[in-house]
């Protein structure tokens, strides 16, 4: 094609990929067969979690040990185990049979916290993130009573919060808290929802919150918050905080997955799962390179806008 340059190479283990500003339409095939990114998971059913839950516990792949911890010593007024997420939908049940968020064998983490007392769990990640990781994890919370608030969030490594996702007893919509609080526009459920989290640049997040009972859902999008030790999200930190008494106050979680950014807008510092999604980026215009780590990439990439 005439006025056409696509240059692809490899520098330090990455790959390159720039379009030169004539190019029009191009159609091409990239399949790179580099050994695959590590993915960060881990869900309840696996084994170290057979006898419940434990500070040391270390299932799943590319993340560090839990460490768990309560306010209290008294464990009737808070602790972690391992249990049937649906226990705390109250006389409303499993109304779509799904099992909430559950695992093989009825199993999800779970954490209870009444009489004014907190409930937590942590874990580094292995690789901090970068622009378009994309973070995943389901969370089934009860009732809260007024004053309770249950959530997790995305940590620097000095253990401040860059991001949270939570619900606050009393609201009727989850909260994303960046550098401010959003309403996530997705109501209250007993029956779980599945958060994904992608870092769209080195400071700004989009967060999707989907309920698992009916597939209502909505995205929202805004900046990390700037604690002191930085916007590098380095570990998760589950947390339910005076919920309530009784199973149905009980906070759940599973199925954690965490892929890093793969592909990268030098110019613009945007991130990216994939290379397609990064073409199509308005964001993306005539002399931006795309830095492309080294990963599996096998289908058809099509640029159909002048670049």
């Amino acid at each position: 094609m005439r006025g056409t340059s696509i240059t692809t190479w490899q520098k330090r283990g990455l790959s390159f990929f720039t379009v030169a500003s004539s190019l029009m339409i191009a159609i091409t095939t990239v399949s790179l067969a580099w050994a695959s990114f590590p993915i960060a998971q881990d869900n309840a059913s696996n084994s170290p979690y057979g006898d419940g839950w434990q500070s040391g516990d270390n299932g799943g792949s590319h993340m560090g040990p839990w460490t768990l911890a309560t306010t209290s010593g008294n464990t009737s007024e808070n602790g972690h185990f391992v249990g049937n997420s649906t226990n705390n939908n109250g006389t409303s049940g499993d109304s779509n049979g799904d099992g909430d968020i559950n695992t093989p064998i009825s199993r999800a983490w779970g954490l209870y916290a009444n009489s004014g007392q907190t409930a937590s769990a942590t874990r580094n990640f292995n690789i901090p993130f970068t622009p378009g990781s994309v973070f995943q994890i389901d969370m089934d919370n009860g009732d809260i009573q007024a004053g309770g608030t249950v959530g997790f969030g995305l940590q620097n490594a000095s253990g401040q919060n860059v991001l949270e996702v939570y619900f606050v007893g009393g609201a009727t919509v989850y909260t994303v808290h960046g550098g401010t609080p959003a309403s996530s526009g997705v109501g209250f459920t007993r029956e779980g929802v599945r958060v994904m989290i992608t870092l769209t640049t080195a400071s700004t997040y989009q967060a999707t919150i989907r309920r698992l009972v009916d597939g209502a859902q909505n995205t929202v999008s805004g900046s990390l918050a700037s604690p002191s030790g930085g916007q590098t999200i380095a570990r998760l930190r589950l947390f339910n905080a005076n919920a309530g008494s009784g199973s149905s106050r009980d906070l759940f979680f599973n199925s954690i997955v965490y892929v890093p950014g793969r592909v990268l807008n030098v110019g613009t510092g945007r991130g990216y799962r994939d290379i397609q999604p990064a073409i199509n980026d308005l964001n993306t215009l005539p002399g931006h390179t795309l830095q492309i780590a080294a990963d599996v990439y096998t289908g058809t990439v099509t640029v159909t806008k002048r670049l």
